[in-house]
């Protein structure tokens, strides 16, 4: 399956069927950081929604640890969230720039010269 067919839907879910992430990518959260999203969620709500896989009936943050802790913390019983099929699609999806940014990396000198580095030149 190829990323374009990778279905995916936004939706306002329940906190409580979000559960956190099985493997955090941070270790350690910095406290006034984390008080200072509490406050924007209260004052603005969720602008930016977590990724989320469907795991059975529940829900895995896949992108947006951060931002379920400090929903709960702001008091909030639903957020926004992008919700793909499954874990494996969610990744698939999350780390596909990452392939893409590898090939501008492999062409240096095109950076800065307006030319596409993943296309020949028209020479």
């Amino acid at each position: 399956m190829n990323l374009a067919e990778i279905t995916r839907e936004f939706s306002e879910l329940a906190l409580a069927l979000v559960d956190e992430p099985a493997l955090p990518s941070r270790s350690t959260m910095d406290d006034e950081k984390m008080r200072e999203l509490v406050g924007s969620i209260r004052a603005n709500g969720l602008l930016q929604p977590m990724i989320v896989a469907r795991v059975g009936e529940r829900y895995e943050v896949v992108a947006g640890h951060r931002r379920r802790i400090a929903c709960a913390r702001a008091g909030l019983f639903v957020a926004p969230c992008i919700v793909y099929p499954s874990k494996d699609a969610a990744l698939r999806v999350r780390h596909a720039p990452l392939a893409q940014d590898e090939t501008a990396d492999r062409a240096p000198f095109l950076q800065g010269s307006g030319r596409d580095a993943t296309r020949p030149s028209a020479r």
